[in-house]
Parts: structure tokens; sequence; C-alpha cells
């Protein structure tokens, strides 16, 4: 599994660089992207399906030629359910 730190989002949208994206396709792992504390994490399928590209534009990087940013719809994973009872139990001691 890749990993991705999110430093903003756009509409609600997070941005990721098209050679991450083509990557973890060709490999078949999930990209776990990290945002404000919480995470989420994109199959190779929601990678393929989910994506939106609002700026068709060519990046220049210093390290990795050109790239696009690819869009996706942030959806944070739901904590688990040890999470969700461990903040309940901060809130009234």
């Amino acid at each position: 599994m890749k990993t991705f730190k999110a430093q903003k989002l756009y509409n609600g949208y997070v941005s990721i660089r098209d050679y991450l994206v083509h990557t973890c396709i060709a490999n078949q792992e999930d990209l776990a992207v990290f945002f404000d504390g919480r995470r989420m994490i994109l199959k190779p399928s929601d990678l393929m399906l989910k994506r939106k590209q609002f700026n068709k534009a060519k990046i220049f990087s210093q390290f990795h030629g050109t790239y696009t940013l690819y869009d996706y719809k942030w959806e944070p994973d739901n904590p688990s359910q040890t999470q969700k009872d461990f903040f309940l139990k901060a809130r009234y001691v």
C-alpha cells in the first residue's frame, strides 16, 4: 500500500499526481490518502473509476518531468467501533 499526504482540499476534492495513481494501478496496490488526521483508502478500481480532472494542464516537476493531477472526492474512512467507544468514554470522563 502506498501512502500520500494531502496538503489541502479543493472544493472537497483531493488532488493526486498522475504518476502515483498509475503506479498503484499497475501494481494493483491500494493508495492511503491522509489529510487533517483522517484517512481515505482508494483501491485500484477506485483510482480508475472515481477520478476527475479539473485542471488538464501539464505541471513541470524538477524530479518527475511533467505530470497532471487527478482529483478524488474526499471521503475519509469511518472510525472503527473501538475508536468510537474510546471517544465516547473520553467525552464523559
